[in-house]
């Protein structure tokens, strides 16, 4: 089977995702292509459940089966066809959505010719070149007829069809619906803590796969053990901060009522310091932690490149401290996927110099793209020395470095 996975903004984290969960869940898989934000993909079976599979998905905006492949001047010809062929009684209500290609006409003139076969549509016109999921949403698209999707490989057009579209809906009120919401503290977005846990790799320590107990050191409002809980992890966390472990467990208490979890909020997070961890501290023995640790203070723009480089080493010293504690502490945890801060001033990029440390440690830096034949000019936010990925706007100075470790 022939898929397109439509990508998120950030390009290497939705294909490490993607190739993460497509090997847990036991496809075989080769790519056929990438091209700008859409990944072309051929599987050895069928996405059973195209909604739920991409409810699963945090870096992927939409998923298309793949019709057929086509020179560029023959494209009407396939769409006319699949509209022919699955017309009812009922109006048939359509969009197009160019990816690295663009048909600005198209759409009307299909409509035109499906008017000549008297057949009755409704062309919707999106505000970009491709139709976002609101616009497929709100006019029902995918219940009443079709978005087709359109492809530039080369010299030839992939033709798809959108058989799943991201949930916004439901990444908003996860979000925004919480009774406890903090900026000042830092606001990891569940689709990066949804995608965090899907970086987690295949864990089989005694040989048959089984869901590892999440522990996140660093859990500010819970939004790490939010997600892993609806994923249906087991999950514990902690937090230095009295006031940040409060805003979790009510974070928490509301998630448990709105989804109707069996969960024990209380004993599920706990304070302590994230440094100075002990094992009294800890109600269990975790298998794999994901956090985002604390990325430093706020900042102005108006720092020296001194204080930068301040700021990291005073850094980069307390989580190799938190790496090396928990190395001894928890010997059965195999996996760490961390979110470190980076820095941005004046178009030089600041890391934590932590990576050779980590390896002294007893751990190594997994490569997300291992095997995978992707090209690396592919991945603008992949560095291919760390085998880390970089998460951040333009305009922060500030940024997510994204790294998965192994024991």
């Amino acid at each position: 089977m022939l898929y397109a996975f439509l990508l998120g903004k950030n390009t290497a984290l939705s294909l490490a995702e993607i190739f993460s969960v497509l090997a847990r869940e036991h496809f075989i898989f080769v790519s056929f292509s990438i091209s700008g934000n859409a990944l072309i993909i051929k599987l050895d079976k069928r996405i059973e459940n195209p909604q739920d599979f991409l409810d699963r998905l945090g870096g992927t905006v939409k998923i298309a089966e793949i019709i057929t492949e086509t020179p560029e001047k023959e494209v009407k010809g396939p769409i006319l066809g699949y509209i022919s062929n699955s017309f009812s009684d009922s109006k048939f209500v359509f969009g197009i959505s160019s990816y690295n290609t663009s048909f600005p006409r198209l759409g009307f003139e299909i409509k035109k010719e499906l008017k000549d076969l008297v057949i009755n549509s409704r062309f919707v016109r999106g505000k970009e070149k491709e139709l976002s999921a609101p616009e497929i949403k709100n006019n029902k698209i995918l219940t009443h007829g079709a978005d087709f999707v359109l492809i530039k490989n080369i010299d030839k057009i992939f033709v798809g069809k959108t058989i799943a579209i991201f949930d916004y809906e439901s990444y908003s009120f996860r979000d925004w619906n919480r009774p406890r919401r903090n900026a000042k503290s830092g606001m990891l977005p569940p689709k990066l803590a949804q995608i965090m846990l899907n970086l987690i790799p295949t864990y089989n320590p005694l040989g048959a796969y089984r869901l590892p107990l999440i522990f996140d050191p660093f859990c500010g409002q819970g939004t790490i053990l939010q997600e892993a809980l609806l994923m249906g992890y087991q999950a514990i966390g902690s937090d230095n901060s009295k006031e940040r472990i409060y805003d979790a467990k009510e974070n928490l208490k509301w998630l448990k009522k709105e989804y109707d979890l069996k969960i024990e909020v209380e004993k599920m997070v706990f304070q302590a310091d994230a440094l100075n961890l002990t094992e009294k501290n800890l109600p269990a023995k975790p298998d794999v932690i994901v956090s985002e640790v604390y990325l430093g203070p706020p900042l102005t723009g108006k720092e020296s490149e001194k204080e930068i480089i301040q700021l990291t080493e005073n850094l980069q010293q307390k989580y190799i401290q938190f790496i090396q504690n928990t190395y001894y502490l928890l010997p059965t945890t195999y996996y760490f996927v961390l979110a470190l801060p980076f820095y941005k001033l004046k178009n030089k990029v600041y890391h934590l110099n932590i990576i050779d440390e980590i390896k002294s440690i007893g751990y190594n830096v997994i490569d997300p793209f291992d095997q995978t034949g992707i090209g690396f000019d592919l991945l603008p936010e992949y560095d291919k020395i760390r085998k880390t990925i970089l998460y951040s706007r333009p305009d922060q100075m500030v940024g997510r470095e994204i790294i998965i470790l192994k024991k």
